[in-house]
């Protein structure tokens, strides 16, 4: 198996007999099932890894939501929204911890707080609805 020169100076493979295309072909086909193997392992692998990082987009979506609920409560934290409902009469405050009914009618702890008439009623009977806070 010698090389042939060409004309332009360069070296031609020698030619191959059958037996050892064949055995080239044979390693060349070996090679080519082993990368595909590996190939198939790694699209596997990177299956796996496609479903932990979704995975972990939902957690970190559920994270951020987390955060952002926190953020407001800590916002309203100190607002009369987070005290609750509130009413001031005179020089006190109280505070309505619920609703209730009376004549048949229901009033919510916003309908008293809103309502100082009613407030003023409710503290005159006694009601435990509003507690009074300074």
């Amino acid at each position: 198996m010698s090389d042939k020169t060409t004309k332009a100076g360069a070296t031609a493979p020698a030619e191959l007999t059958l037996e050892q295309a064949n055995a080239q072909i044979k390693d060349l086909t070996a090679g080519v099932d082993a990368l595909n193997s590996a190939n198939a392992a790694l699209e596997e692998k990177s299956d796996k890894q496609d479903k932990i990082i979704e995975g972990q987009a939902k957690e970190l979506e559920d994270a951020a939501n987390v955060v952002e609920e926190l953020k407001a409560q800590l916002k309203d934290a100190g607002t009369d929204k987070a005290k609750g409902h509130l009413i001031k009469i005179g020089k006190d405050t109280y505070k309505v911890t619920g609703g209730t009914i009376i004549n048949k009618k229901a009033y919510t702890a916003g309908d008293i707080a809103s309502d100082k008439e009613l407030a003023v009623k409710l503290i005159d009977k006694g009601s435990t609805h509003l507690q009074k806070i300074s």
